[in-house]
């Protein structure tokens, strides 16, 4: 029987005990505050609902939404519910992000759209802390707005770009529209090419649905909602994975 050699055994332990493993920015919902703002100064750990012509209720699994208004606006797709995240202490690292969640389409007779947000914040520049989210992620402020102030960059977590004033055309691939019945929608995102490729490179983040409810009654259930990351492996498990690389070539020679 061989025995493995000390370092060869050292180097799979430091491998093994400094592998980084996946991240939880969100899992499921909680607390919503109706009505709010949502914005940096505010941040509460709490989702926020801005517009009231569509009622929510959340739990700590389900959001549920449900079109109230008679008024169709083109405001209608920002009916959105959104939760600001503090990472200003880099909470959260990597460089690939996941998300998650399920649908069910409640009574009405017309399919629905979702919008799902997911924001990077980057506050490089600021002239104070008035940044926001607008409709909590429907729409949101850009740097230069008077609800922003001067500096600062809010970026689109899931292709990198820059954010403008924009609204449901640039949510997560481009929104999941005509939705009915029920179903899962995930997705995985590698932000090692974007301008700002790690998370620890955003001071806040955000994550907002938005809906598009055609006709009153038409609403719907989101449930199991989840963001994750893969930190980046740290300094010590590369070593670890280079001397274990190193061992195994060492005793293939010696044999």
């Amino acid at each position: 029987m061989k025995i493995k050699t000390p370092h060869f055994i050292l180097a799979g332990l430091l491998a093994t005990a400094t592998a980084l493993p996946a991240a939880t920015l969100i899992d499921g919902f909680g607390t919503l505050t109706k009505d709010a703002d949502l914005a940096i100064d505010n941040i509460d750990g709490n989702w926020h609902a801005v517009r009231t012509d569509h009622e929510a209720t959340m739990t700590s699994t389900t959001l549920s939404t449900t079109r109230v208004d008679t008024v169709l606006n083109s405001h209608l797709p920002e009916a959105a519910i959104g939760r600001m995240i503090d990472n200003t202490g880099d909470t959260f690292s990597g460089s690939t992000i996941s998300f998650s969640f399920d649908y069910n389409v409640l009574q009405g007779n017309a399919a629905v759209d979702v919008f799902l947000h997911l924001r990077g914040f980057d506050v490089t520049g600021l002239a104070d802390w008035s940044i926001g989210s607008g409709r909590n992620g429907a729409a949101w402020n850009t740097p230069g707005s008077p609800d922003f102030g001067a500096g600062g960059t809010v970026y689109n977590l899931d292709d990198g770009g820059v954010g403008a004033n924009g609204g449901s055309d640039e949510a997560v691939d481009g929104g999941f529209l005509n939705l009915s019945d029920s179903g899962t929608i995930s997705g995985t995102f590698d932000m090692s090419g974007y301008a700002l490729a790690d998370l620890s490179d955003y001071d806040y983040l955000l994550a907002a649905f938005a809906f598009d409810l055609p006709a009153v009654g038409d609403g719907v259930e989101i449930s199991n909602f989840s963001v994750t990351s893969v930190p980046e492996p740290s300094s010590a498990a590369l070593l670890g994975g280079l001397l274990a690389l190193s061992a195994v070539m060492l005793r293939r020679r010696a044999a």
